[in-house]
């Protein structure tokens, strides 16, 4: 749930979590609510920031080469994300002291504009392809293949 602020009048009005001049988007909250994953184009390209949620706190940049949306596995132990050349990257993290980031590994290609989802714990991906993508396989002709089975 958002942070909201209420009137006299018990009217509830959305805060704002995240306001910056650069574009933030793409937010993710994890499992535990104390932390939101989002996207932020403050170095001139788009790079995955983790911070406490709902504040207060300074962001940590996850992704080091790009990333477009973030999203946390089940347990909060580890983000995944798509970088600039379209490659899935996981990233563990540690959200008990602190929010530290370990080594980021590469999962598979993707591509860039490709829609994706994941499971909770990061072990399936389910990624939309257009059909022209595809390739099927070549189309193979038997003839006289009566004969050739006596």
């Amino acid at each position: 749930a958002l942070p909201v602020e209420a009137d006299a009048s018990g009217k509830r009005t959305p805060v704002p979590v995240i306001q910056s001049p650069a574009g933030e988007r793409g937010a993710y909250v994890s499992p535990d609510n104390r932390w939101i994953a989002y996207m932020s184009s403050e170095t001139g390209r788009d790079e995955i920031y983790v911070r406490a949620y709902p504040g207060p706190g300074g962001q940590v940049q996850v992704s080091t080469q790009g990333g477009t949306r973030p999203h946390w596995s089940n347990d909060g132990r580890e983000i995944v994300y798509v970088n600039t050349d379209g490659d899935v990257i996981a990233v563990p993290v540690d959200a008990k002291s602190g929010f530290d980031t370990g080594a980021p590994r590469r999962l598979f290609r993707l591509g860039t504009r490709l829609p994706w989802a994941a499971t909770g714990d990061h072990s399936r991906f389910l990624v939309a392809v257009r059909a022209r993508d595809t390739v099927d396989p070549p189309l193979k002709v038997i003839t006289h293949w009566f004969g050739a089975a006596r």
